[in-house]
């Protein structure tokens, strides 16, 4: 049997403006021509979402790391990265579990403006998940499991001649583990995916 994952997000990008009291407004410098210069600061974004209770999450920025860190124990995340010049760039984003699994990693493009803070809330990384034994007799046991957001639902659909769907629940740790007998599937190759639900369909 082969893995993989699919996950169904929601992103939203707020741009907000940064305020500070009494803060002092920037002298321009004056050339000998009698031009000035405009003085701006780099931005900042920062990003929110659900993982796994304390994953450890790879932010990309154009392809390259930006930056690693921890999920909270709850499963939430917030990171922010600073000294962001203004432009469009390429975010991603990918966590790995406790059993070192990696999640898929999600993608986005984001416009960032200098002097500004750009929110991007919604992130919700998808569940990991392994299959073991990945060669088993007809009638065997394959334990399906990973690890998600606490406390939401995981619908695994396992590739057969029709898709057969079943369902888990991940614990407060986020762990998940379904037992899938194959007495009743085809002697072929059979690929399993995740997907997790959590709240009012997130």
């Amino acid at each position: 049997a082969q893995t993989s994952s699919t996950v169904d997000i929601s992103i939203s990008a707020i741009v907000q403006g940064t305020t500070t009291e009494e803060e002092p407004t920037p002298t321009p410098t004056s050339s000998a021509g009698g031009g000035g210069a405009v003085v701006t600061t780099p931005g900042k974004v920062v990003f929110e979402g659900r993982a796994y209770p304390t994953a450890f999450l790879t932010l990309l920025k154009n392809g390259q790391t930006a930056a690693t860190f921890f999920a909270e124990s709850s499963g939430l995340f917030k990171k922010e990265l600073t000294g962001v010049a203004g432009g469009t760039y390429t975010f991603g984003i990918f966590a790995q579990d406790t059993d070192q699994r990696k999640s898929v990693t999600i993608s986005f493009t984001v416009g960032v403006l200098a002097d500004m803070t750009t929110t991007i809330s919604g992130i919700f990384l998808s569940p990991t998940i392994e299959l073991g034994p990945t060669q088993v007799d007809k009638g065997e046991i394959v334990n399906i499991l990973g690890q998600a957001f606490p406390q939401s639902q995981v619908d695994i659909f396992i590739a057969s001649a029709q898709e057969i769907v079943k369902e888990a629940l991940a614990d407060k740790k986020g762990k998940w583990q379904y037992k899938l007998d194959t007495g009743h599937l085809e002697e072929t190759e059979h690929k399993a995916r995740a997907k997790l639900t959590f709240g009012d369909g997130e």
